[in-house]
């Protein structure tokens, strides 16, 4: 590898002791590293990373480097233009001193205090599709068959990317669901017209909606008091029914807290079991949120069957608002890609719906895969043109430019 241009000199001495400061290694990625993880081993490891933020950081920046060294030139230069332009990004990449010059990318020298010099070869690691997903979801991305070019990349939205614990808040105040939302309430106690509730707010209640002929006006954990609206009659061992739509938010807040707690599949049967509980449109949002963890744990048919009952469905009150639309027609969208025209169909629709921003990008952007499927370079270069101006994520940004230049070659 060659030295740093002069340009970069007065900061490479830094540089080298950010290498020698940096943690050894998991022993565990050091046999990924050699390839000697049989697929349970490897498995395991995306697993415990789901866990460990450092673990997660490290297995991805490894796979980023491991990534690069199979990349090609053409797609370098944008890529590491993206990702000189993110520090976490950057960060994230250099974490396990994968460097050397970023002239070979075909990138200006610049200077970055005490950073060392990225590859263009570590940051086209991303346009793989963001290598995370490779590591840690079973699922693989979406393809599209019949590609008479360089295959493009698709991009996922965050619904169906794996949650790790320190991205989602904590449920309630707990780690880990401890039991699951109650659909009714019997009544414990009265006192002076005030009734106290063997639910609270793991069971979606909040303080002054109306359970039955109670208003409440106090919510623990478990138990909920209110005041007995005049002339009901009420008693101590009574049953009130707690609204579909409270039981249905605690019911998606349990979901999530499971999934994020990394147990899906507990998460999925949360799911599964209360989608009886309302009507279509009440249980709607949770038949989306069920479709994404089909897709994490590897049923990607089952999914688009529960994207098509949630589409259906939009119209049923409460009716679906925009961004919900955009959101679901996305992720269905992404997930019908083996079917071209009604997957074009499925985002053109969603776009009507997205404001400018990254979901509008992640549209866009695999409208341009189609596009150059069906063998329209043309139309597939202006939908990533289009896509790189809807401020997409740097690591989106990273993907839609190499696709874009792939077609340039």
């Amino acid at each position: 590898m060659r030295a740093p241009p002069d340009a970069a000199g007065d900061f490479a001495a830094d540089a080298g002791d950010s290498i020698a400061m940096q943690p050894d290694l998991d022993p565990r990625i050091d046999r990924y590293i050699g390839r000697e993880l049989d697929p349970a081993a490897s498995r395991a490891l995306a697993q415990a990373a789901l866990q460990d933020d450092d673990l997660f950081e490290e297995l991805t920046a490894v796979a980023v480097a491991q990534a690069a060294l199979e990349s090609p030139a053409t797609t370098d230069r944008a890529i590491a233009q993206a990702a000189l332009e993110d520090e976490d990004l950057f960060d994230t990449l250099i974490a396990r001193g994968v460097v050397q010059e970023v002239v070979e990318a075909g990138l200006p020298a610049q200077k970055r205090p005490a950073r060392l010099w990225i590859a263009g070869g570590v940051a086209a690691a991303i346009a793989a599709g963001i290598i995370t997903f490779a590591i840690l979801r079973p699922t693989p991305a979406p393809t599209i068959a019949n590609t008479p070019t360089s295959p493009a990349s698709i991009l996922l939205t965050d619904n169906l990317r794996p949650v790790r614990a320190s991205e989602s808040p904590v449920f309630r105040g707990d780690e880990a669901p401890s039991r699951p939302p109650e659909s009714q309430a019997r009544v414990i106690l009265i006192e002076d017209g005030v009734a106290t509730i063997n639910a609270g707010s793991l069971d979606g209640i909040e303080k002054d909606q109306k359970i039955g002929p109670i208003t409440i006006t106090t919510v623990f954990r478990e138990s909920a008091r209110g005041t007995i609206a005049a002339g009901a009659s009420l008693q101590v061992g009574d049953s009130v029914l707690i609204p579909n739509a409270v039981h249905l938010n605690a019911v998606l807040a349990h979901v999530n807290a499971w999934a994020a707690s990394g147990h899906l599949e507990a998460a999925r049967g949360a799911a599964g079991n209360a989608l009886q509980t309302g009507s279509a449109g009440e249980t709607r949002q949770l038949i989306e949120r069920l479709a994404e963890l089909d897709y994490q744990a590897g049923a990607a048919d089952l999914a688009r069957e529960r994207y098509k009952v949630a589409v259906n469905n939009f119209d049923q009150p409460p009716a679906a608002g925009a961004e919900e639309r955009a959101s679901t027609l996305a992720d269905y969208g992404a997930l019908s890609l083996g079917d071209l025209w009604h997957a074009s169909a499925l985002l053109n629709q969603g776009l009507s719906y997205a404001p400018s921003g990254p979901l509008r990008a992640q549209m866009l952007n695999n409208l341009g895969a189609i596009a150059q499927a069906q063998g329209d370079m043309a139309k597939a270069s202006d939908y990533y043109r289009q896509a790189l101006a809807q401020n997409p994520s740097p690591a989106d940004r990273a993907v839609i430019a190499a696709n874009l230049a792939r077609l340039s070659r």
